[in-house]
């Protein structure tokens, strides 16, 4: 109870720093329905009342004035304030708790979002304001519900006292005999959760890809229809299962209600008559005796079924706020927009991932200015070690230092220290030229951008485009949007590095689609124009990367050789093999060439 108590607070606290009104509309909506249901009560009684007691022309004004206009009045702020705090809710729920949740995404340790179970707790977050029915909104609506309830409550309760005090407590009595198997139904629903998240993030995912453009083309070519409708089939069957499985237990929970019903109606009508026989009660009290007595079941019920929503919503809360607890990148709160690098160091960092591969005990120095390559075996541990250098993971242990053009130690992130050109490149659905600079257009720095795409040598492709740099890419949200060939977005990831002009390149396999000549070419030209930053390659070409000051020879998790090209292909048993595989292919080239 203490745990739900402190989730509602969180609820509370942000959005009272969010929005205010929220709460003021939520009590004028509480109290303003809370007694509107009185008129219902008790507009009958005095009807048959003024009916039997033939009373004259004023007493049906004052009635019509009392109940009637009153009624109006506050059914109608009833309406006006609900309707204003759901409107408000809805604005919390994308404008605050979306907000709240996206940022968070943005922020949390990228070796976390890997992990397919913090996948599932993210997808699960979302819940919390994405349907008006439910998480926050099913909160706040389920309070105004039991609130409102309980507030009538208490005056129906004070009716049916004055007649018999054992009336209220037989009522609550045949009440909670009914909810338990609602309980029983609200808590499966519960259970359930996780395999309803799974499954709707399993048709998202089939849903994606199905409209996708890209493997639009696989699903074609390679006949893909039937397994991916049978998967789609698969999934919809089990939501299905699990869906009529939650249903089943309100089913029985609504027979029950059904019958307890029956029985309570047979019970205090054979009770009332016997009053009314007795002469111990009157027509206009039995019409609203018998109202307060179906009030009485409607708002308790209401009650606990709102409480039993809150409870259950509450648990989308807490899913939310694990996602916030999750451990972020570090940051020393401060943007550094022109940084400066003089090296980085690594002391015997080691990292090992769940699934038990490790790098182990690294030792590395790169210096200001040095062109490094990363070369290896698959699996050896390269791009590992790349998003250990660019920060995208932490060190479990040893030390790993960046340093600036002083020598000291950069402190926090320094993800401004690095530009990359990797081999998946994205395209947004912006603009060409906010692909690049990840700027609105108007706010870029348009020399900057022109020189970044003149030197990625894709001004050609622009100037083909319908819309220059202004041209959208991808059809998302617009009919128009063209999607970028693999070497248009291998420029435009060259253009975004050159953009952000940061001290070191890293650019891991950003060729590997390329043949040995093209990759060569492609090499040549970003030695000559990154020549004076620090570059580091990662690339499965040995050929490719002789330029380079020092390669940084992996295996197995560890940096089993450095050296120049010359040293390696001299001293490492490895890199003879690596280097020997490669060639000899065109070796055999050269020589059906000679024969011929």
């Amino acid at each position: 109870m203490k745990k739900s108590i402190d989730t509602l607070r969180f609820l509370f606290d942000i959005l009272w720093h969010y929005d205010k009104a929220i709460f003021i509309y939520f009590v004028f909506s509480c109290c303003s329905s809370a007694l509107l249901p009185y008129v219902g009560i008790l507009l009958p009684k005095y009807v048959i009342q003024g009916l039997l007691t033939h009373q004259p022309l004023p007493y049906w004004t004052i009635l019509l004035c009392v109940l009637g206009v009153g009624s109006m009045g506050i059914g109608g702020i009833a309406a006006l304030t609900t309707q204003l705090f759901k409107a408000h809710i809805s604005a919390a729920r994308n404008g605050c708790f979306g907000k709240i949740i996206t940022d968070k995404m943005l922020r949390i340790r990228y070796s976390l979002l890997e992990d397919a179970s913090i996948q599932e707790l993210c997808f699960r977050a979302n819940f919390l304001f994405w349907s008006e029915n439910s998480g926050v909104a099913g909160v706040f609506d389920g309070m105004n519900q039991m609130i409102s309830g309980i507030l009538s409550l208490m005056g129906v309760i004070v009716i049916l006292s004055g007649l018999n005090p054992w009336i209220p407590v037989f009522l609550i009595v045949l009440i909670l005999l009914n909810m338990q198997l609602l309980v029983r139904a609200r808590n499966n629903e519960n259970n359930q959760r996780h395999i309803v998240s799974k499954h709707k993030r399993e048709l998202e995912y089939l849903s994606t890809i199905m409209h996708d453009t890209i493997t639009g083309k696989d699903i074609r070519l390679y006949g893909m229809n039937a397994f991916l409708i049978e998967w789609y089939r698969s999934v919809s069957s089990s939501v299905r299962s699990v869906q009529h499985n939650i249903r089943a237990k309100y089913t029985q929970a609504e027979l029950l209600s059904i019958l307890v019903a029956f029985l309570r109606d047979i019970l205090l009508y054979i009770y009332f008559i016997c009053l009314i026989l007795d002469g111990r009660m009157t027509a206009d009290n039995f019409i609203m005796y018998l109202g307060a007595v179906s009030s009485f079941t409607l708002f308790f019920t209401a009650i606990l079924d709102h409480f039993l929503k809150v409870r259950q919503f509450i648990g989308q809360t807490e899913d939310f706020q694990s996602v916030l607890a999750l451990d972020e990148d570090p940051d020393d709160g401060s943007q550094k927009k022109n940084p400066t690098f003089s090296g980085l160091e690594m002391k015997d960092v080691s990292f090992s991932y769940p699934n038990g591969f490790s790098l182990q005990s690294l030792q590395l120095r790169i210096e200001s200015g040095e062109h490094i390559a990363i070369v290896g075996p698959n699996g050896s541990g390269k791009t590992t070690l790349v998003k250990l250098i660019l920060g995208l993971y932490q060190p479990q242990s040893g030390e790993y230092n960046i340093f600036d053009a002083k020598g000291n130690r950069i402190e926090g992130r320094c993800f401004e220290t690095f530009s990359t050109v990797m081999q998946k490149i994205f395209q947004y659905a912006m603009t060409v030229g906010e692909n690049i600079s990840f700027q609105e257009d108007d706010q870029c720095d348009m020399g900057r951008l022109q020189n970044a795409i003149s030197c990625s040598q894709l001004n050609q492709d622009i100037a083909e485009m319908p819309g220059g740099i202004r041209t959208m890419l991808r059809k998302d949200f617009d009919v128009h949007g063209i999607n970028l060939s693999g070497g248009q977005l291998q420029k435009m990831a060259l253009a975004r590095a050159v953009y952000k002009d940061a001290p070191v390149m890293v650019l891991d396999e950003p060729s590997a689609a390329l043949d040995p000549i093209a990759e060569q070419r492609f090499y040549e030209i970003i030695n000559e124009l990154f020549r004076d930053k620090t570059c580091i390659y990662v690339s499965h070409r040995l050929a490719s990367v002789r330029f380079c000051n020092r390669i940084i020879l992996m295996d197995g998790g560890r940096i089993v050789g450095i050296g120049s090209h010359e040293e390696l292909l001299a001293e490492s048993t490895l890199y003879q093999n690596m280097y020997h595989a490669q060639s000899r292919p065109y070796w055999n080239s050269d020589e059906e060439e000679i024969k011929q």
